[in-house]
């Protein structure tokens, strides 16, 4: 089976050698020409309704390849663009897509240039912030910060019965509390600035400080403490107005 790969890439690089100027005017005869082809010698069969389905919805969005497991549910989706169109700019569409309906894999491809992204293991660039965020069962709130994205989890597990006052600390390094009823840290160092959840039974501190990608990994966690599967949790990441 590597052999027959290996001839169909040589092909697919002939063929952007003999046809790349038309290939770049389009996206979708780079589709058909490239990322179809790669596609199916990978197992992917894209005329196949059960294994492929393109022009995919996904909570309002739409992206050009879902590619299905046995149950019939997304493994992943792909983002297509024409040949030797740049990747950057469409990233973060690309992940948005993916983490829109919780689908654990994410792809990106020109034809000749492919990009793969674990949800799991995606990694916010500099300039990027959240732009919205969606728990189960509630509306989509809009125009969020970085610290903002631990607190309204917290405040969302606090409101669902999901954390309570007894699973209190919640930490994520041995002189490190993410959530505690305190404000202060294991080493005596106060939560700065000290965010406050309360409710009629409960009083805790949220402890928000950290960078971007140490937010996204202590959100997961905090989810996982509580019972509860990240991916069920919707956020948007693009770039700030």
């Amino acid at each position: 089976m590597l052999d027959d790969l290996v001839k169909v890439i040589e092909t697919l690089q002939q063929r952007m050698r003999s046809h790349g100027a038309t290939l770049r005017e389009n996206e979708i005869r780079t589709r058909m020409a490239l990322i179809d082809a790669l596609l199916q010698a990978l197992g992917w069969d894209t005329a196949d309704p059960a294994t492929v389905r393109p022009e995919y919805d996904v909570s309002r969005l739409r992206v050009d390849y879902a590619l299905l497991r046995l149950d019939g549910n997304p493994a992943a989706v792909v983002e297509a663009k024409k040949l030797g169109e740049s990747l950057e700019p469409h990233r973060m569409q690309m992940l948005n897509y993916a983490n829109a309906s919780a689908i654990r894999y994410a792809g990106l491809s020109d034809g000749d240039r492919w990009e793969w992204i674990a949800l799991s293991e995606f990694v916010p660039e500099s300039k990027t912030a959240p732009t919205a965020i969606r728990f189960p069962g509630e509306v989509e709130e809009q125009s969020i910060r970085w610290w903002e994205l631990i607190y309204r989890t917290a405040d969302w597990l606090l409101r669902m019965g999901h954390l309570t006052q007894e699973m209190s600390p919640v930490s994520v390094g041995p002189n490190t509390h993410l959530i505690n009823d305190t404000g202060v840290h294991p080493n005596g160092n106060p939560f700065v600035p000290p965010r406050l959840l309360e409710t009629e039974k409960t009083k805790l501190f949220v402890f928000t400080a950290f960078g971007r990608q140490q937010t996204v990994n202590h959100t997961r966690h905090l989810l996982e403490h509580c019972g509860q599967n990240p991916a069920e949790v919707f956020v948007r990441v693009g770039n700030p107005a």
